[in-house]
């Protein structure tokens, strides 16, 4: 064997080994069709029987069809968006535990061909954590929607009719005072409604559906003066878990609010659309437009940042086709 070939074989051992241990691998493809690369420790990482060929029969037997569909939405809306692919998707099959992959990397154009370079990891384990995590939050917020319901909405009912009661009193004795108890009055009210409106959405269980939660929150926004519509083509959201579908609900309400504060917009449409493997949410205003420098870093960014990541996605903010912004997401409906 010649020099160079020993040095290449032997650079290719040490590279899969080092994959092996670190339970990543490389990824090629083609979208939809084309072709398929990866590299040696793939094929472990997907479960697939030794000797398996690279192509689209293995990533479906691996990823499954609404897996595959998820990987190909997702590479075009990378493309679209100009963002980088990375997005987490479950195994198939039965396991004794779940498999989730993490895929992420470049995706470029090529001919009429969207090409995608990409690492895959197992995050199987990230994915067990973040569950544990999730559950104990689910445990917090009943907590403190307990004690919001329970102990602060009871005193702040019973200030509120002390208030009232008292500025009848003054409104009879010092009428010069009346305009000052009336103010306590109607802060009392707003604290209520504060108190009220926190613990109706801290309950929000989506056992009626994701769609029922935005049309309500479509309703909520419309009452502000700004129009509001809501629109859902593709079936029901069977196939999201809870967690999806309650972070997905905080980032339409994030940025209907970040519309709301900061657009200076007329309308706003929250569309969510389900396919055969994903679930995708866009929300739509026709403001002023947005500086996404200057979003990078705001707290609204991060925190839909954040979220998105939770349940293996990224969200895209962009200017709308029409003017105004538009922020998207998509998820894999498992």
């Amino acid at each position: 064997m010649p020099e160079s070939d020993y040095r290449s074989e032997r650079l290719f051992r040490q590279l899969s080994q080092i994959e092996r241990t670190a339970r990543v691998g490389v990824l090629q493809l083609s979208v939809p069709d084309g072709a398929v690369w990866w590299s040696g420790g793939v094929q472990e990482l997907l479960g697939l029987p030794a000797g398996t060929k690279a192509g689209w029969p293995a990533l479906r037997q691996a990823l499954g069809e609404p897996g595959v569909a998820t990987l190909c939405a997702a590479a075009a809306a990378a493309l679209k968006t100009q963002q980088e692919l990375d997005i987490d998707l479950p195994l198939a099959g039965p396991r004794e535990a779940p498999a989730w992959m993490r895929i992420c990397g470049r995706v470029s154009l090529v001919g009429a061909a969207t090409e995608a370079n990409a690492i895959i990891q197992d995050v199987s384990e990230r994915r067990l954590i973040a569950s544990q995590i999730n559950q104990a939050t689910a445990a917090e917020r009943q907590r403190l929607l307990s004690d919001l319901h329970d102990n602060l909405g009871q005193v702040l009912a019973s200030a509120g009719l002390l208030a009232a009661a008292h500025e009848r009193e003054v409104r009879a004795s010092a009428p010069a005072l009346a305009a000052s108890a009336q103010q306590l009055v109607s802060v009392m009210g707003e604290s209520q409604r504060l108190c009220r409106d926190l613990s109706h959405e801290l309950m929000e269980d989506f056992r009626e559906g994701l769609a029922r939660v935005l049309e309500r929150l479509a309703a909520r926004t419309a009452l502000t003066g700004i129009s509001c519509s809501f629109h859902c083509s593709g079936g029901d959201a069977q196939g999201l878990s809870e967690v999806q579908c309650r972070e997905m609900f905080r980032i339409a309400q994030e940025a209907v609010t970040n519309a709301l504060k900061h657009a200076s917009c007329r309308r706003i449409e929250i569309a969510l659309t389900l396919e055969a493997g994903s679930g995708e949410l866009a929300v739509l205003d026709d403001g002023v437009g947005i500086d996404l420098g200057a979003m990078v870093e705001g707290l609204g960014m991060r925190t839909m940042r954040y979220r998105a990541a939770r349940i293996g996605t990224t969200v895209s903010v962009a200017p709308g086709e029409s003017g105004g912004t538009r922020v998207w997401l998509s998820v894999p409906r498992v």
